[in-house]
Order: C-alpha cells, then sequence, then structure tokens
C-alpha cells in the first residue's frame, strides 16, 4: 500500500491494529456493533479511548491518526474496524 490508499479495517473480536514501521494511517470513521465498546489509540501500555454504549453515534470520534508506535485500540467483542486513509 502506498500514501493515498483507502484502509479499511474489520475484525470479530476485541483486538487492535498496528500499521507497519514507518506506515501512517488516517482513521476517517470507527464503526462498532450495536454492542457497548471502546475505541481509540494504545501504545500497549497507555490508551486513550472514547467509550460508547450500545448504538451510541461515532461520529464524534474521527480523523485518529495512528502509527507503528500509537495504534489503534478496539475493545467490542463483536464486529468493529475503521476506513481510513494512508498518508506515509
Amino acid at each position: 500500500m502506498v500514501a493515498g490508499d483507502i484502509v479499511n479495517w474489520i475484525s470479530n473480536t476485541a483486538t487492535t491494529y498496528q500499521p507497519a514501521v514507518g506506515v501512517e494511517i488516517i482513521i476517517l470513521v470507527p464503526f462498532l456493533n450495536a454492542n457497548a465498546a471502546e475505541c481509540g489509540i494504545y501504545n500497549g501500555v497507555n490508551k486513550a479511548t472514547a467509550y460508547y454504549a450500545a448504538n451510541d453515534d461515532l461520529t464524534i470520534i474521527s480523523k485518529i491518526g495512528i502509527t507503528n508506535t500509537n495504534y489503534y485500540l478496539m475493545t467490542t467483542l463483536t464486529q468493529g474496524g475503521f476506513s481510513g486513509i494512508q498518508i506515509k
């Protein structure tokens, strides 16, 4: 993948998405199933996330920059993911 490519990611479990070294992605919008969950950035120790109750509007958290150091965290145990664009 190269800068400008669309990145879509989906998972069926609580997990992280960590880009390769040197890759930077801007998450334009996260999405979660109807269950409560949190999503945001994580560095393996600390996290900065937003919590969503079931059926909340996810548009309040958008345009998250992720790298190999600060990557995406999703805690839902059902389907969720994000759509974004690779910038580097």
